[in-house]
């Protein structure tokens, strides 16, 4: 049990740090830290982004989400301590995968000032709600008994 509550903190930590590192970047922008509207006027750079963020967030939230899910089952026949290094490395790559949407589109969104990176950055964060980890989760994905 003492090894399922190392691991639980460990993920609770990045799980913080995901959302930690957006409202830093929230907080610079509207803060004058990081200069605001730095592509407003360049159609061709806000279409492309903006086109490219909308086919990651398309991409990559239901990855993480379904990629996560299917490979979990394949954790539950492994040792006790290589299941739980398995479930933090891809909680970590779904995380990162996460980051990636939520963070560049909010980059995209105070550079552009157009609300379709505001939008997909949103999406990346409703997704990361779903991804909260703690305790009760692990034990249930991983069909530990106390």
């Amino acid at each position: 049990m003492e090894e399922i509550q190392k691991w639980t903190r460990r993920l609770l930590v990045e799980y913080c740090m995901f959302w930690l590192i957006a409202l830093l970047l929230v907080a610079a922008f509207e803060c004058g830290w990081l200069e605001e509207g730095g592509l407003v006027g360049q159609d061709r750079w806000e279409f492309a982004l903006e086109t490219a963020s909308i086919l990651l967030t398309l991409a990559l939230i239901p990855g993480a989400l379904r990629l996560f899910s299917r490979k979990v089952l394949t954790w539950r026949a492994l040792p006790l301590l290589e299941a739980l290094k398995a479930y933090h490395r891809w909680n970590l790559i779904r995380l990162i995968m996460l980051a990636v949407i939520a963070w560049g589109n909010l980059v995209l969104y105070y550079l552009t000032l157009n609300n379709i990176g505001g939008l997909c950055a949103l999406l990346a964060c409703l997704a990361a709600l779903f991804c909260v980890p703690g305790k009760r989760k692990l034990m249930n994905e991983l069909e530990i008994t106390e």
